[in-house]
């Protein structure tokens, strides 16, 4: 079994998600809740496209919302595998927000 892959690597899949959620700032910081780590499960289908994405704590905040909205933006992945051939597979991914 082969875990599905963001193409170039973690750090571009982070890189694509702060971008997305720096685009958001004034929206995150009206929202006095958005501060901390959210949690998403997000599904990649067996062509590599994400499909689905669910936050798993701070629903109905703003940082939920932003998060979710950017991982279903995001570009294609490599699918995972089983024996060869490319299965939907489920991954999880955390953000944290902050001000100082």
């Amino acid at each position: 079994e082969v875990e599905a892959r963001f193409p170039a690597g973690d750090e571009k899949w982070n890189d694509f998600i702060k971008k997305q959620i720096e685009k958001n700032l004034t929206l995150l910081l009206s929202d006095p809740l958005s501060r901390g780590v959210c949690d998403i499960k997000f599904i990649i289908n067996a062509d590599g496209t994400i499909i689905a994405a669910e936050p798993q704590n701070m629903h109905n905040f703003e940082l939920a919302k932003v998060f979710k909205k950017a991982i279903l933006k995001g570009p294609k992945w490599i699918p995972a595998q089983v024996n060869g051939i490319n299965v939907k597979s489920v991954r999880m991914h955390k953000v944290a927000f902050k001000t100082q």
